[in-house]
């Protein structure tokens, strides 16, 4: 089965309408330097190496472009960000033609909740019931979000507890299909412009069988663990000013 190795850097190309390269260069020798091996190792790019941007976007149309294709898609990615615009119209596509989607993603802050539903959720419009969002929390002890801060920022409460660094997953991973028609890509890379057009990313894509395989076992796994932190249908659909919804697990 076709392996290739799944890379991102900073992107002279993507960039050059929104601003020169001159102006992010400066007076730095050392950045002239470093835009310039760059576009020479891109220039000479490896055959089997594309980047995050093409792997993403092959994967995630995968059961639009083949038929044979199982109509899932699996996708762990701790944040997202206004990078999720490109995928807004393949996500419609994909809802609309039955394709279920799973989005597994890390506890958000009320100001990242808002800005998923303003730039993604509100313009997938309808999602035909194939769209479901989980959160995977750790410290399901933290009953709300407020005293999940509170402990993040080192804030005592009633049991004496201090600092709480970290709230959930760190993987990212899209699966699309099943093992026998599918394809995965596991890295290093959100689906934010961070990661895909300015920071080095690594990762791999493949659709070898026993790898899907693997990797859908695992994503199965979390995505149960995080069954108590589904966030219902209701909130993200037809919808555009609410509260805050995403919860720490309550036992």
């Amino acid at each position: 089965a076709p392996t290739e190795f799944v890379f991102s850097m900073f992107d002279p190309v993507h960039h050059a309408d929104n601003y020169e390269i001159e102006e992010y260069i400066g007076e730095s020798p050392h950045l002239s330097e470093e835009v310039d091996r760059i576009k020479e190792w891109r220039t000479n790019q490896p055959h089997d190496a594309v980047t995050f941007v093409e792997a993403v976007r092959e994967v995630c149309s995968r059961p639009l472009e083949e038929e044979s294709v199982s109509p899932r898609l699996r996708v762990m990615t701790p944040w997202l960000n206004f990078i999720v615009k490109e995928y807004t119209a393949l996500f419609h596509r994909l809802l609309k033609n039955g394709t279920k989607i799973q989005l597994l993603f890390r506890l958000p802050d009320p100001s990242r909740w808002n800005n998923l539903k303003q730039e993604f959720l509100t313009r997938i419009g309808n999602t035909h019931g194939n769209l479901e969002l989980r959160t995977y929390t750790r410290y399901k002890k933290y009953k709300d979000h407020t005293q999940l801060r509170k402990h993040k920022r080192g804030e005592p409460d009633n049991e004496g507890d201090s600092y709480v660094s970290e709230t959930g997953i760190h993987g990212k991973l899209f699966i699309a299909g099943t093992p026998e028609d599918g394809a995965t890509l596991a890295g290093s890379a959100n689906l934010m412009e961070n990661s895909f057009y300015y920071n080095p990313e690594a990762g791999l894509h493949t659709r070898h069988p026993e790898i899907i395989q693997t990797a859908a076992d695992y994503f199965d796994l979390i995505w149960d663990l995080a069954e108590p932190d589904t966030i219902d249908e209701s909130v993200y659909t037809g919808k555009t000013n609410f509260e805050f919804y995403p919860k720490v697990y309550q036992p």
